[in-house]
């Protein structure tokens, strides 16, 4: 039933925007999700010791070799502060000069079981799963603006939030 509602929604989807479904997004449920947070240095590989994407990558690559607990599966990392010559920063520190690059970074991980249950049925329903996001962060600035419940479900149609508005597809 799940798969016909994941299909008949993409459908409707389809019918509305004119064009044809064949890859999503997925938004799944946060529950029994870990965050942890890692800190990682890798050296900044450029000739000229400016830091590039590649030294940010490498640091995410390093951080997802992190074994999570069983049970659970590795859904996400974030970069969340990156930390050059000893000065702290949201923003990639693209093209300033050091030697290592240290990045700060969360691992988002789900329960494995409910993760692999909903790309099964998104699959089945014959879509693709470009990516995957939990619902927590997927509606984490509507539900700090207000009470906010971001999942209604009815027998006949889903009910998606984009943006902060309902609609059904």
């Amino acid at each position: 039933e799940v798969v016909k509602a994941i299909r008949r929604a993409a459908e409707n989807a389809s019918r509305m925007i004119g064009a044809r479904i064949e890859r999503v997004l997925l938004s799944i449920p946060s529950q029994d999700m870990m965050r942890k947070s890692l800190k990682i240095t890798v050296p900044v590989s450029s000739f000229d010791r400016r830091v590039t994407v590649l030294d940010v990558r490498e640091a995410v690559k390093n951080a997802m070799k992190t074994k999570v607990e069983n049970g659970l599966a590795l859904i996400s990392a974030v970069c969340v502060r990156y930390t050059c010559n000893g000065i702290s920063t949201r923003r990639m520190p693209i093209g300033e000069l050091c030697d290592e690059l240290t990045v700060d970074v969360d691992l988002l991980c789900a329960n494995r079981k409910i993760a692999f249950e909903y790309v099964n049925c998104v699959e089945q329903a014959g879509l693709e799963v470009l990516d995957i996001s939990l619902d927590s962060f997927a509606i984490a600035k509507e539900a700090a603006q207000s009470n906010f419940d971001p999942v209604r479900r009815t027998d006949d149609d889903l009910v998606a939030v984009v943006q902060g508005q309902t609609g059904k597809l």
